[in-house]
């Protein structure tokens, strides 16, 4: 039979039982009988000693805070704590003593100081200290929506403060927001701990720090350690702390605790230390992903950001130091708290942190961030715009100074044509000399036509391809700079101003900035057609056309490009023939035009066409068949041939890594394009074997916002929700919305795409007020871009509403949109059999519902 170590009582020997019944009792009836003899006697207006009370700031179970005016020897407002009447036991004054003497200990910008110490005219102890004003450090990261970063740096500050408390052998054990607060020096935040109420000596012997009851918890209980809630147990070291800290940076990371504090208080004593003892919280970025759309997006707001961003900067690292922080054994804790400190520091810094396993891959991934070349890349492209700046107004002094001597040499030659009969050797001579002059002058002429190229070349290679999905913001703005120069300093060179305005938007158009791409063609063919003086016969402004016509398509102005695709056409056809290149790629990009207005035998016949000139003109190991073949391998997925579709893919992609190698953006497209073809054929584990491969490499070689990126996580996502994994295709979805929105605008059919997609997910998920809504927001920008005649895509967001109004009990309403859609597809031309019979399938069980919810036979 055990017994009790304090009291001798006999316990059972089950040794799972929380701790000895008579102490737990004793404890709860002394703190009972102390609360109730607790009595606060000052009142704002009266003075202790030097300081005047103003008002009560704070109240604990056994001391007061005031505000109080000092008047000497300085007038400065501090804050004065002082016990409670009926609480100034020996026992108690030796708790409010230990408080005192560890805050004295200190001496930390982050810690509040202690001032002056005494006592009242009834020999009441009392203390004053640094008075802190300012929020909690969880409310003011929120209304100041510090971001994640921001909100690290100051974190840092508190485990620095702890550190220092715990060097001069202090453990706080009661590390929460309210604990931590947030004043302002110079303009700047900074954190201060308070409240040492319940501190304990590292060192001190068990007599001296036995200061509550037995059995009592304490600290708070949400933010305290195994350790803590042990019953009986004094064994409580700086790890403790840690474990605090660890719930403090859980919380300013996601706005909730590990464990909610209102389902703790609800839980009896047992299952308060079961929990905290056994049972592992979630991940921070795991407990993020679990919060419903509003809410996430709310924790989003406060951190500055968007929640796939919030996600992305949470995952991974921070996940590893919050829950090395929270480890149950404290042995697996970070050894001290300027170890956790420097742990997100490394975070910070793109380090490798302690908390994370270490791999081949993380270690790579690190050394990458460390050593980001996208600020290189944009160097390189602000250098290469000065240069040519310069290089420009040189060639042009030079270009002036070569034509003054070839109009010297034309005076020379006619001088001397003048003295031919005085000397004929001497013509002859001098004829000689000119003509080396004149020579000479076309060669430097050529060498600037030469750097002009050279400065072309070099705009050219600074796209996405050489970023490697490096962050390209810069990249366009120097862009953006770069084209508002172009006019006013090349006013009188009408050509190459179009050269650049075209590779300018060639470059935002693989930046996937389509209406920058645009302007960009716009106005170089408006040069072109300047310089010509307004003749149509030039090569170059066929190409413009052509670009301009992509960037129209991308942006989804399918009406304005074909016009602009075919005048490029008929103007190449005119000057090169039917047999060139260009003008098979040209056809190529018709084709895919004609492929998204479903308007298939008229795009097969281009696609056809286009491949039989480059097969001709390039061979057919050339990056241009290739991508037509993937086009026809598209089209082929469209007609319901998949396994045909798939060996067409599987062609393009092996000839690609042949020719571009394997971190390129080309060969993502062609393995999500093989990816779609796998789960047309239903065998969805290749498939999404093959998108994550897509995404993954998406990810690698373009901007995380770049719209490829967005088709390739479409696909993705459109899979995991056929699979039934809606938390997953949910997120995704969320991601696309976000990239689609901010960089093809709300109105374009791709963002209703992905609006209708998310929708699809969110239903799936039961969540179906949101699906109704993001229904209703791809509806309406589908029938706004076919409001002039009927489509599939109008037909299928109106019977995704019907199918979520339906399980919402809305009969009336979705019988309204499923006659609708029905009547959409009846009037559409090809063969629309299968959908109509879904439609038609989904109006009876709407009807039958309908009759068995008003009680009708």
């Amino acid at each position: 039979m055990r017994k009790c170590a304090r009291c001798g009582t006999a316990l059972a020997d089950d040794v799972s039982a929380p701790g000895c019944p008579v102490c737990v009792l004793q404890g709860a009836l002394e703190l009972s009988e102390t609360g109730s003899e607790a009595v606060i006697l000052e009142k704002p207006g009266d003075c202790i000693g030097p300081y005047k009370l103003l008002e009560k700031i704070g109240e604990g179970g056994w001391g007061v805070v005031y505000r109080a005016q000092q008047e000497e020897p300085l007038p400065r407002q501090v804050a004065l704590k002082i016990i409670k009447v009926g609480l100034d036991t020996a026992r108690m004054i030796a708790r409010f003593d230990l408080e005192r003497r560890a805050l004295a200990l200190m001496e930390h910008p982050n810690i509040a100081r202690v001032l002056d110490a005494g006592a009242t005219q009834t020999g009441r102890p009392y203390f004053v200290m640094e008075l802190v004003t300012g929020p909690r450090i969880t409310d003011y990261c929120d209304q100041q929506q510090l971001s994640t970063v921001e909100r690290l740096n100051l974190f840092t500050q508190v485990c620095k403060a702890v550190q220092h408390a715990h060097t001069k052998g202090i453990i706080h054990r009661d590390l929460k927001p309210s604990n931590v607060l947030v004043g302002l020096q110079e303009g700047q935040p900074v954190p201060k701990v308070i409240d040492f109420g319940i501190a304990k000596a590292a060192q001190q012997e068990e007599e001296q720090t036995e200061l509550t009851g037995a059995g009592q918890f304490i600290g708070t209980v949400a933010y305290m350690s195994p350790e803590q809630v042990e019953p009986g147990s004094d064994d409580i070291d700086t790890r403790s702390d840690i474990y605090g800290l660890g719930v403090l940076l859980y919380e300013l990371l996601t706005g909730r605790m590990p464990f909610e504090r209102q389902e703790l208080l609800r839980a009896g004593l047992g299952e308060i230390r079961r929990r905290i003892c056994q049972e592992e919280p979630p991940k921070p970025s795991t407990r993020l992903a679990r919060l419903a759309a509003g809410d996430l997006t709310s924790v989003a707001q406060r951190h500055r950001t968007q929640p796939p961003t919030l996600l992305h900067s949470i995952r991974g690292d921070l996940d590893w130091i919050v829950m090395k922080a929270l480890e149950k054994d404290r042995t697996r804790r970070y050894e001290t708290a300027i170890a956790l400190a420097a742990d997100i520091r490394r975070h910070l810094d793109n380090e490798e942190v302690a908390a994370r396993p270490p791999s081949k891959l993380y270690r790579l991934q690190k050394l990458l961030q460390r050593n980001k070349l996208a600020v290189c890349a944009a160097g390189a492209v602000f250098v290469a715009l000065v240069l040519g700046l310069g290089v420009s107004t040189w060639l042009l002094f030079r270009e002036r100074a070569a034509r003054q001597r070839a109009d010297a040499a034309e005076r020379e030659q006619s001088r001397l044509r003048a003295q031919a009969q005085e000397s004929q050797r001497r013509e002859v001579d001098l004829r000689k000399r000119a003509e080396a002059n004149q020579k000479k002058a076309q060669t430097e002429a050529e060498k600037s036509k030469q750097v002009a190229q050279f400065l072309k070349e070099m705009l050219n290679g600074v796209g996405p391809s050489a970023a490697k999905g490096r962050d390209t913001a810069m990249l366009r703005d120097i862009l953006d700079r770069t084209a508002a120069r172009l006019g006013p300093e090349l006013t009188n060179q009408p050509e190459v101003e179009a050269d650049l305005r075209s590779i300018l938007g060639q470059v935002n158009e693989d930046l996937g900035n389509y209406p920058g791409a645009e302007l960009m063609q716009r106005q170089a063919i408006d040069r072109r057609r300047a310089a010509l003086g307004g003749a149509e016969d030039d090569l170059k402004v066929a190409a413009s056309l052509n670009s301009l016509g992509v960037a129209l398509e991308r942006e989804g102005k399918l009406a304005e490009a074909e016009p602009v695709y075919r005048e490029g056409l008929a103007l190449r056809h005119k000057l090169q023939g039917a047999e060139n290149a260009e003008l098979a790629k040209n056809l190529s990009n018709l084709g895919n035009l004609l492929w998204r207005l479903n308007r298939l035998a008229e795009a097969e016949a281009a696609y056809l066409e286009a491949l039989s000139i480059s097969k001709k003109t390039l061979g057919h190991g050339s990056a241009q068949v290739g991508a037509i073949t993937a086009n026809l391998a598209i089209l082929a997925a469209t007609r319901g041939k998949p396994a045909e579709a798939e060996s067409l893919f599987r062609q393009t992609l092996a000839l690609d890594l042949k020719l571009l190698g394997s971190d390129h953006p080309t060969i993502a497209k062609d393995l999500s394009n093989l990816g779609n073809s796998l789960q047309d054929q239903g065998r969805r584990d290749e498939a999404e074997e093959v998108y994550w491969q897509a995404v993954a490499l998406g990810r690698k070689v373009l901007d995380n916002q770049h719209p490829d990126l967005a088709i390739w996580l479409n696909n993705l996502g459109e899979l995991l929700a056929a699979k039934g994994c809606a938390d997953e295709a949910a997120a995704i979805h969320q991601e696309c919305v976000a990239i689609r929105l901010a960089r093809l605008g709300s109105q374009h059919l791709y963002t209703a795409l992905s609006l209708f997609n998310l929708a699809r997910a969110l239903h799936a998920q039961g969540r179906l007020t949101e699906a109704e809504i993001m229904y209703r927001e791809a509806l309406a920008i589908r029938q706004h871009r076919w409001a002039e005649h009927p489509h599939i895509d109008v037909a299928q967001s109106l019977d995704g509403l019907a199918h979520v109004l339906t399980d919402a009990g809305k009969l009336a309403e979705a019988e309204a949109a499923e006659r609708e859609s029905l009547a959409l597809l009846r009037d559409m031309p090809g063969d629309q059999g299968r959908d109509i019979a879904r439609a038609v399938a989904r109006l009876d069980d709407i009807l039958s519902r309908q009759k068995a919810a008003s009680g009708t036979p």
